[in-house]
């Protein structure tokens, strides 16, 4: 909440999905709608990314490692591609 607003942050990299919550009036007016019902007062409803948040100023950013070393990562901490869209859209892996 920001005052009388209330705002949905929406993950850094899912860019599309913010355009489309921006661009679809009927979930605003939904939210406001719902406000009215229940606490009897109207909000206003706003989407964001989450990278739009005000940064800490003595927050260093983390250095991104070089390719070469991604590729030598150990298998603990290297990333399936597969598993995290499985995991993004509540998937199941059935076969390769």
């Amino acid at each position: 909440m920001q005052g009388s607003t209330v705002v949905f942050e929406v993950a850094a990299h899912m860019h599309f999905h913010l355009e489309q919550l921006k661009a679809d009036k009927g979930i605003a007016e939904a939210v406001n709608t719902a406000a009215q019902e229940h606490l009897g007062t109207s909000l206003g409803v706003t989407f964001r990314s989450a990278e739009a948040v005000e940064i800490e100023p003595d927050r260093e950013d983390e250095e991104v490692p070089d390719k070469d070393d991604l590729l030598s990562a150990d298998g603990e901490e290297a990333v399936d591609p597969v598993a995290v869209v499985a995991d993004i859209l509540d998937g199941q892996i059935v076969g390769e």
